[in-house]
Parts: structure tokens; C-alpha cells; sequence
């Protein structure tokens, strides 16, 4: 059980977080898988909320990443899907362009913080490719899941809180410092937990670091020439046994997997930003035919390209 004295709000706090910051409400979700605009802070690619409504939010998606912090009771939330029960304490961070929803309590009873942000400030750093990829799924955060860090990560979002609904001048700037030291920090424990010491300092240590950052933002901007595994190994000067270990050890997934989420997350953009064919689509992100895409689609997104698009046009 995640420890209450790490999340617990005092009343005077509660009173002082029923008051959004710049007079703006959550956005109702009333039509089943809409897209949703985040209503941002102005000048600023992010939003929180206390949040003790009961209503259900219905099948939504949107481009920035959203965390669901769990204050007081249980909540169901659904992603893709991938259903989570959520207790007190517990933290789900759902990835950018995920299908989810959220159940409240029966009861009509609870709390909980929504963060509402976008990362898109850190992409130009080559190391924050890991990040991306250790949050390319809903992940589930709590007591149980991660006992090493989970104090460190509920206290880092209770004062994205406190910074919020302060009078700081600065408070955007201190919520984005805040952000980057929880997400840095699942990401070297997720790291560490898939190795020895040893090894990961010699990773740390080596030039295949390196090379395959390099490997990965060619595969990202090029989908017509992305290499085999022993060409991705011998592009980055390892065998192919140690470059697929050493890819898992960076991206936490192996070649494949990651070669197709990157794929999927490029079908899905172009889909709803443009007309093109499907069969255009498919051969533009890698794919050699319909059928293929149109399993591949299905299988990781939960739907098939053709409703997707209907869904989100």
C-alpha cells in the first residue's frame, strides 16, 4: 500500500486547489474517442487540476502526455486496452495519442490531480530518446510496481502542486524542472533494473551508446531505409547477439518492437493529418502491404487504420 502521509492534502490545501489557476475548467469529454484540445495555461504547453468530479470521462485522446495521480478512493482507467485500477497514491502516466478513459468512484466521492503537459521542449536532446521510449506505454507507478522510487515520485509531483498554485513567477519553468527529474528518474531506475552495475557502467562508458543514439535518429526520419538487424549492428560496430542486447538495455524494447512503435506512431499522424491512401500510408511508414499494417494497426492501437481515421478526422 502506497504510503498516505507522501500524498495526503491538508483542508486549507484542498481549499486552495478547488480554485483553478487562470479560471479554466476541465474540458467535459461527451462524444465516445474525441480528440480533445488541452485548454493549456496561456503562454505555457501545460495544465494541472484538482479534481473531485464523479462524472466519467468518456473515450478521448490527445497529444500531450497526461498523468493521473489517484488522491482519495479508486478509479478505473482504461488505455488502449489495457485496464488499471487505481488506489490511493497510485500515479498512470498515459503516453501522447493514447485512447483512454477514466471511471470515477460509484460514490460520486475522491480526488485526484490530472497533469496535462507536453514534452516536445526536450526532443532535440539525444538522451531524451530514452524517456520517450520508456513512456511509450501507460505506466503504472506505486509502492508496488517501482519500491525504489516511488517515494521520490509522488514527492516531486506534490510539489509540481505546490509550484502551480503558487504566486512564483517562474512556476512553469519549476514544473517543467520538476517533470524532467520524475521522468529522468524512472528511466535510469527502468535502466539499472535491466543489468548489472558493471555492464551498465561500461555501456555508460562506450562509444555503442552513442552510435546507436545516432542509428535511431536516422531510423526516425527515414522509414524507406531502415535496416535489418545485423545492418543496424554492423552500423553501430557490434555484433548482432550484442547489439540486441544493447539496443533492449537503451530503448527498453527490443529492434523490432521499437521499429514498429515508431512506424504505428507515424501511420497514426498521417492518418489523421492527411488524406492519403491508406495504401500510401502504409508503404510510406515501412510497411510492404495493406494487410500487414492494417494487423499490426489493429493489434497495438485497437482499431483498424480506416476506423481510426473515421474516429479522429
Amino acid at each position: 500500500m502506497n504510503p498516505s502521509y507522501l500524498f495526503s492534502l491538508s483542508e486549507s490545501k484542498r481549499a486552495l486547489y478547488r480554485n483553478q489557476p487562470d479560471l479554466a475548467q476541465g474540458l467535459q469529454i461527451s462524444e465516445p474517442e474525441e480528440y480533445e484540445h488541452p485548454p493549456f495555461v496561456e503562454n505555457a504547453a501545460l495544465r494541472l487540476w484538482y479534481n473531485e468530479q464523479p462524472d466519467r470521462y468518456m473515450t478521448h485522446w490527445h497529444n500531450a502526455t497526461e498523468m493521473i495521480v489517484a488522491l482519495e478512493n479508486c478509479y478505473t482507467v482504461t488505455v488502449q486496452n489495457q485496464i488499471f485500477h487505481l488506489q490511493p497514491g497510485d500515479i498512470l502516466v498515459v503516453p501522447p495519442g493514447a485512447l483512454h478513459s477514466i471511471q470515477g468512484n460509484p460514490k460520486g466521492e475522491g480526488s485526484r490531480f490530472i497533469f496535462l503537459f507536453e514534452l516536445t521542449i526536450f526532443n532535440s536532446m539525444y538522451d531524451f530518446r530514452f524517456v520517450r521510449s520508456a513512456f511509450s506505454n501507460a505506466v503504472l507507478i506505486n509502492q508496488t510496481t517501482c519500491p525504489d522510487i516511488y517515494e521520490h515520485e509522488i514527492t516531486v509531483l506534490m510539489q509540481c502542486a505546490e509550484v502551480y498554485w503558487s504566486d512564483s513567477p517562474i512556476r512553469i519553468l519549476q514544473i517543467y524542472s520538476l517533470l524532467l527529474q520524475f521522468f529522468i528518474c524512472y528511466t535510469q531506475n527502468l535502466l539499472a533494473s535491466k543489468i548489472s552495475p558493471n555492464a551498465q557502467s561500461q555501456l555508460a562508458n562506450s562509444d555503442h551508446k552513442t552510435a546507436i543514439q545516432t542509428l535511431l535518429s536516422k531510423i526516425e526520419t527515414d522509414f524507406e531505409h531502415i535496416p535489418s538487424l545485423e545492418e543496424a549492428a554492423t552500423q553501430t560496430g557490434l555484433s548482432k547477439f550484442y547489439f540486441a542486447r544493447h539496443f533492449r538495455i537503451c530503448t527498453g524494447h527490443t529492434y523490432w518492437d521499437y521499429i514498429n512503435q515508431i512506424r504505428l506512431k507515424k501511420a497514426s499522424q498521417l492518418l489523421v493529418e492527411t488524406n492519403d491512401a491508406i495504401c500510401k500510408i502504409a508503404l510510406a511508414c515501412g510497411f510492404h502491404d495493406v494487410s500487414s499494417f492494417n494487423r499490426s494497426f489493429k493489434k497495438d492501437i485497437g482499431c483498424t487504420p480506416s476506423e481510426y481515421r473515421a474516429r479522429n478526422k
